[in-house]
C-alpha cells in the first residue's frame, strides 16, 4: 500500500471515494456535488487529504481539517473523513 498526500491532481481517483464515503452515511449520490466540494477543499487549502492506493487502485482516503485549541493553546486536527 502507497499513501500519498492528495492534492487537485488526485481528483478523479478520490471523487468516487468520497462519493461512496457519504453514501455509506446514507447520503444522496451526488458526484458532482463531491468534485465541486472537494475542489474548494484544495482551492481553499482548509483540508489536508491523503489518499492510499493499491498498486495503481485508489482504495482508501483520510480527510483532515487544521483547528486550533483554545484551551491548549496549540494546533490540532480533526478527523473527518476515513
Amino acid at each position: 500500500m502507497t499513501i500519498v498526500k492528495a492534492n487537485i491532481d488526485h481528483l478523479e481517483h478520490i471523487v468516487p471515494l468520497f462519493n461512496a464515503y457519504r453514501s455509506f452515511y446514507r447520503q444522496k449520490t451526488d458526484k458532482e456535488g463531491a468534485e465541486k466540494f472537494l475542489i474548494e477543499r484544495f482551492q481553499k487549502k482548509d483540508a489536508i487529504l491523503f489518499i492510499a492506493y493499491i498498486e495503481n487502485d485508489a482504495v482508501g482516503f483520510i480527510q483532515l481539517y487544521p483547528l486550533l485549541s483554545s484551551v491548549s493553546m496549540k494546533s490540532m486536527y480533526l478527523l473527518n473523513a476515513l
